[in-house]
């Protein structure tokens, strides 16, 4: 008779005489094959595939069975008492001394860090196919769900969840939310974080904004402008001829808001270098949109030291163009048309000093 238990051993003839020593040999053979087994208390107790002596370290398992195996089988069960916590997602077990096989978790995935808790009790099955064994019970969530999701079950109270979606709720609204369990389940059942967020009951839009990477793009969802602030030089040349000015002082102060613009402009010449025609103001950061703005529209002021050919009660305009630059006018704004003339290269000299202080509109 040969099995899994003995290797076999002759059968004896009726009425034959049999040598003690081979005799022993049977009950050896009997012996050793008992030896194989689970033993009594183990078969009742259902833990004849328990290792209660761990005597590896963390992440490199080890024990022993009481039966011998030989070899790891196409799914083989063990359970073993862990000594201490995996510190990789790439743990290893050695059953009996029959090699370290690496072990994964359901999927084939990485098994997650601190899932094989000190003095907790893990089960595990042999894979053949893939030579690994197989965490029962345990997923790693981060290669099932979403990041966003796997970030929603770590939160260990609705109160952290309602700061991870940037919420908040009174006391009793976060004690209520504790309690509904069916509503949790719910949560948690949902397989991404558009379907979480359905259930939450927020609009497809604030989904939009959660789901903004930074500020930046959360700003584009919401169709404002971060603000923006620098230095300009600005320049004054001729609509005719630009010419080539000098300065003693060219200084400019922009913040872009949205679509205007705020603009502080100092300008002092040492000479107009033969510059002809209207007068402009170039170097602007940014592209106005056409339109005109005269100094009683506040908060715009304009200042020309030195202006001539100008008339009492004349207000000074800028015309903001489609472009980097303001056009300079003047005139007399009454009762609609404001009759206004621009200002030329005659209307100041080689030192005059020209100050603005404006806010523009942008184009789109």
């Amino acid at each position: 008779m040969a099995n899994d238990w003995f290797s076999g051993f002759p059968r004896l003839a009726k009425g034959t005489k049999a040598r003690a020593d081979a005799v022993n040999a049977i009950f050896d053979e009997n012996v050793t094959g008992m030896d194989k087994m689970p033993t009594e208390a183990q078969m009742n107790r259902g833990t004849r595939n328990y290792i209660a002596d761990d005597t590896g370290s963390a992440d490199a398992y080890a024990g022993v069975l009481a039966h011998v195996t030989g070899a790891y089988a196409d799914g083989q069960e063990v359970d073993i008492l862990i000594a201490n916590t995996n510190l990789t997602a790439t743990p290893t077990l050695n059953v009996s001394t029959i090699g370290n096989v690496v072990i994964k978790a359901s999927g084939a995935n990485p098994v997650p860090i601190g899932a094989l808790a000190e003095d907790s009790i893990a089960r595990l099955k042999y894979n053949d196919t893939l030579s690994h064994w197989e965490l029962i019970g345990v997923y790693d969530i981060t290669n099932t769900v979403s990041a966003f999701m796997a970030t929603m079950l770590d939160d260990p109270t609705a109160a952290a969840a309602l700061i991870t979606l940037g919420l908040t709720a009174t006391a009793a609204e976060i004690n209520t939310l504790d309690g509904v369990t069916a509503f949790v389940a719910t949560l948690f059942n949902d397989e991404t974080a558009s379907a979480f967020m359905d259930t939450l009951g927020i609009t497809a839009y604030a989904q939009t904004l959660l789901d903004d990477a930074d500020a930046a793009a959360a700003r584009a969802t919401l169709g404002v402008n971060a603000e923006e602030k620098g230095t300009f030089t600005p320049t004054i040349y001729g609509g005719t001829t630009p010419g080539s000015p000098t300065y003693s002082l060219q200084n400019g102060w922009y913040s872009i808001n949205g679509d205007t613009a705020h603009i502080e402009i100092n300008i002092i010449l040492s000479a107009k270098g033969g510059l002809a025609g209207e007068l402009r103001i170039g170097g602007l950061p940014f592209t106005g949109l056409s339109h005109v703005m005269r100094t009683t529209n506040a908060p715009t002021s304009i200042w020309i030291s030195g202006a001539s050919g100008l008339a009492a009660g004349d207000n000074c305009y800028f015309t903001a163009h489609a472009s980097d630059y303001l056009s300079l006018a003047y005139g007399d704004m009454v009762s609609g048309d404001p009759g206004r003339s621009a200002l030329q290269d005659t209307n100041i000299v080689d030192t005059s000093v020209i100050q603005i202080n404006a806010t523009i509109l942008l184009s789109s």
